[in-house]
Parts: C-alpha cells; sequence; structure tokens
C-alpha cells in the first residue's frame, strides 16, 4: 500500500512546534563543531535540543525514541574491536554532546517518561545524500581521477553503513519497539581490507588505481555487531 509523507520544518528550540501526533521519534538532529566553534555552546545546544525532544514525547505519549549518535563517542580508538562497553578517550565536544544526548534518553527511559529509547552510534553512513564520511571522500577523489590516500592498508574495515539497512532497522525497531532503554553501534557485516575496498572503487569507476598508503599509530579497528544483531538489525 502506498504511503503519503508529509514534511513538515520545525525549530527543535521550540517545543510547539513539534507535531503532538507521532507514534516515534528519530533524533537526528545536531549542531556541528563546523557551524559551532564554541565547544560549551555547542554542548549545551545539543543537549538543549534532546531536552526539547524528549520531553515532547513524554508529554504526548510517543512509543519509542531513537536517538541517532556516533562514533565519535569512543573519543580516540585504541582497541581492535570497538563494543558498546568500550571507554570513551580523548574526546572533543562534539563526542561529549553525543554522549551527553545517550544519558539524556537513558534517563527518560528510567524515569517512566519515554517506555522505549534507542540511542545508534553510527559511523559512516553511504547512500544518496550521505557527506562527511571517508569512503564519500575516497569516492570523489577515485571519480576526479585524483589520488586516494588513505593509511593501514591491510586492515579490516566495516566503519560504514548502507542508508537502506539504517532505515529499514528504523522501521522494524518503530514498528515493535523493545520495552526500556538500549545503545548500539551499527557497521557493515562483511569487513574488508582497506585496500581492497579501495581497489573496488577505482574498478567499478573505470579508473587507474592511484594510492598512497601510509602507516599510523592508530591502528584500525573493527566495530562489533554483535549488539545490533541482538536488537534485530
Amino acid at each position: 500500500m502506498p504511503q503519503c509523507w508529509v514534511w513538515r520544518q520545525a525549530d527543535l528550540l521550540q517545543p510547539e512546534a513539534l507535531p503532538e501526533r507521532c507514534d516515534a521519534i528519530i533524533h537526528c538532529a545536531a549542531e556541528l563543531p563546523s557551524r559551532t566553534s564554541d565547544p560549551v555552546a555547542l554542548s549545551d545546544l545539543n543537549r538543549h535540543m534532546a531536552d526539547v525532544v524528549f520531553s515532547h514525547a513524554e508529554r504526548h505519549g510517543v512509543r519509542t525514541v531513537i536517538l541517532i549518535s556516533s562514533m565519535s563517542v569512543y573519543g580516540a580508538i585504541d582497541s581492535a574491536e570497538v563494543d558498546e562497553n568500550l571507554a570513551p578517550r580523548d574526546t572533543d565536544s562534539y563526542c561529549r554532546a553525543k554522549r551527553d544526548g545517550e544519558e539524556a534518553l537513558a534517563a527518560a527511559v528510567a524515569r517512566g517518561a519515554v517506555a522505549s529509547g534507542l540511542s545508534i552510534r553510527l559511523p559512516g553512513t553511504v547512500g544518496r545524500g550521505s557527506h562527511h564520511n571517508f569512503l564519500l571522500d575516497a569516492l570523489r577523489a577515485v571519480v576526479a581521477g585524483g589520488v586516494v590516500k588513505a593509511v593501514n592498508p591491510d586492515g579490516l574495515f566495516n566503519n560504514i553503513v548502507y542508508v537502506e539497512d539504517l532505515t529499514q532497522f528504523f522501521a522494524d525497531w518503530t514498528g515493535e519497539p523493545k520495552p526500556g532503554y538500549f545503545v548500539t553501534n551499527l557497521a557493515a557485516r562483511d569487513p574488508l581490507p582497506v585496500r581492497d575496498v579501495l581497489a573496488r572503487m577505482f574498478e567499478i569507476a573505470g579508473k587507474l588505481p592511484k594510492c598512497e598508503f601510509s602507516s599510523s599509530p592508530r591502528k584500525s579497528f573493527l566495530i562489533s555487531l554483535r549488539r545490533a544483531e541482538e536488537l534485530g538489525y
């Protein structure tokens, strides 16, 4: 059956601008360091938006809230595998703002304001409209006939999610949300060496490979999908 989508713009700092009737909220808005350089202002703005959204969910009986968080909550990663229990290290203001949003949603669920909450720590997302991730930047260089620079070419890479897989996860979760609060990483299911990922890009684009690889003190890591799969991803 065809669905009718109604798009509306709203200022998340103005609670009355949000629609009263909704079953689920996916909160993916965030202020970025590229727009707000003051770390205190960035943190305050992101926390205020989250508070407005979660309070709105409480007032209007929203069934579930999904918060789009980020793998950046971990800061500088020095582990070979990243699961949800990895302690953050060397975080910046954006990392801390994302962590604050997660904690705010967890608190809303704990006090009974929201019955179901899910924080998704996203890596790079590819698909229509994607931006600001390694694969997209590399692809642009490939198509332009430029040189792709990368580190740790033999390290396995799964730090990416296809947008249609993400939206299917949204649909499954909002259709049957689990009670309580959950946090999960997402990533690609089948990791590949960075070298092979770039080679496929050049092959598909019909371009001769032009890569410059270097070593880095920051080793490659894999993102665990165990929690995500338990939650239906």
